[in-house]
């Protein structure tokens, strides 16, 4: 009958451990949860703007490739493009 006792004490303090622990977390997860949300609704935003700078720059790129009129103003899109 003591060891039954004493078992179920200690299942008794386990479950308020675990139940302390929980509360815990429920009361940490929203905040943690908010400023993931905030950075990888930030990170998303910086994201397609640097895909959108990459694009454009392509695209310029692109559009003074067709205007060279030269071997040699192809060399220098080239270089002036990869430089920057």
């Amino acid at each position: 009958a003591a060891s039954v006792e004493k078992g179920n004490k200690k299942v008794t303090e386990a479950f308020l451990k675990f139940a302390s622990g929980a509360e815990a977390t429920q009361k940490m997860l929203p905040p943690i949860l908010e400023t993931t949300s905030l950075f990888g609704n930030e990170l998303w935003w910086k994201t397609i703007a640097a895909l959108q700078a990459d694009a454009e720059a392509s695209f310029s790129h692109l559009q003074a490739l067709l205007g060279a009129n030269s071997p040699s103003q192809i060399l220098e899109q080239q270089s002036t493009f990869f430089r920057k």
